[in-house]
């Protein structure tokens, strides 16, 4: 059914020769419906997106035979393409469906791909009570380090205080410094003033060498190799692997970062979709085997879970923390004409044990509730039973 539309599509635009829309905007939306009919987990048909387009389009009379008059008189009536495409992914029951923009896209890819971004190198989370960005981390060689630390309040960004301002005002791409104000542990406010810069961060690294802990903040194509070199670094003996807040990354770089902990040919992961299922599998013989510690909260998700799933049913990986997210869908991203893109979800996750934990989430071994703005501070109490866990290992470890 697609193929006759999308024949008769092109083939009206060739012999009207149309100026009205934008050929992009028309061939993006015809993307759309060819990816979304033919892969989308929820498995629209071309007909319901076809009515979902003409409702935003205000087509009543549904006079339109194909998608070229139909966003021709969308266009007409003054709604953009963009809001035509949004329509019909708001239409499917799909969390994690998304359209971005060019400039969003960039982002996006720049931020998985690890390559240099341009910010104060802070990682933040909405506080209700008091009211503020709550400092979470800051990112290894961000120029917000020494002049923040981990628990403290921004309350205020050149004088703005609403929490959208203040985020957007943080992710400019400017090179001009910001007046920020910070409340300490006592609730004392300063103002700093930092310049955001462009700056690469690893994405995971040693945080702490006396108790081997390892920060993994998402996983993206340098992340195995990143994680190696710190684990070559630590040498032998248990190590912490700090994954909270990890919101994931791609699921290949996980899959090779199992590698450093399991032998060849374990199951890390199951994908589940309409039409197949695609076993990955350890393949790397670099694995050493190491006690592991890995600290989740309900913010590890997607990828992470993954990982620490794969840990922990293979070799028994200690979980320390808060039940994670609960993200076990696949999303996969695709590029549309006019340098535009959308995310949908594709399938399910089974873990190595053969579980789906998409709304469901990983239980920790040992559960500690705590504030997320604790993290890496001295009331951090997931961290410290961590390092209980770290010191008990160790010493059954001396008395063999």
């Amino acid at each position: 059914m697609f193929k006759k539309i999308a024949l008769g599509f092109l083939a009206v635009t060739t012999l009207c020769a149309p100026t009205s829309a934008d050929v992009g905007d028309k061939l993006r939306v015809q993307k759309v419906v060819e990816y979304l009919t033919t892969s989308a987990l929820s498995g629209p048909t071309e007909a319901r997106l076809m009515q979902v387009a003409s409702g935003v389009a205000e087509d009543k009379q549904n006079k339109k035979t194909n998608l070229y008059e139909l966003l021709e008189a969308a266009h007409d009536s003054g709604v953009t393409q963009q809001k035509v495409i949004e329509a019909m992914l708001g239409s499917l029951d799909d969390t994690w469906v998304k359209l971005y923009t060019p400039d969003e896209y960039l982002a996006t890819r720049a931020r998985l791909s690890g390559a240099s971004q341009h910010s104060i190198g802070v990682k933040l989370i909405q506080s209700q009570a008091p009211e503020g960005l709550r400092v979470i981390s800051l990112l290894p060689g961000g120029p917000a380090q020494g002049l923040i630390a981990p628990g403290e309040l921004i309350t205020a960004v050149d004088g703005i205080t609403d929490f959208k301002a203040m985020s957007e005002k943080l992710s400019e791409e400017s090179d001009k410094p910001l007046a920020i104000t910070v409340l300490d542990g006592s609730n004392q406010p300063r103002t700093v003033q930092i310049t955001p810069c462009d700056f690469h961060s690893k994405t995971a690294y040693i945080t702490d060498h006396q108790q081997s802990v390892i920060r993994v903040d998402r996983f993206g194509p340098n992340t195995p190799e990143e994680l190696s070199q710190a684990l070559d670094t630590l040498g032998p003996g248990p190590v912490i692997l700090d994954l909270r807040f990890n919101g994931g990354g791609y699921v290949d770089s996980a899959v090779e970062c199992v590698d450093l902990f399991l032998e060849e040919n374990a199951t890390v992961v199951t994908t589940v979709s309409s039409k197949a299922r695609k076993v990955r599998k350890t393949k790397d013989r670099r694995a050493t085997s190491r006690p592991v510690c890995i600290l989740v909260n309900k913010y590890t998700a997607s990828a992470a879970e993954i990982f620490s799933a794969a840990l922990d049913y293979h070799s028994g990986a200690f979980l320390v923390g808060e039940k994670t997210y609960g993200k076990g869908s696949v999303q996969r991203f695709v590029s549309l004409p006019g340098n535009w893109a959308m995310k949908f979800t594709i399938g399910l996750y089974q873990t190595s044990a053969g579980r789906y934990i998409d709304k469901v989430g990983l239980e920790p071994d040992s559960k500690v509730d705590m504030e997320p703005w604790k993290v890496s501070s001295s009331q951090d109490s997931q961290m410290a039973e961590a390092v209980s866990w770290s010191r008990i290992v160790r010493s059954s470890a001396a008395k063999l």
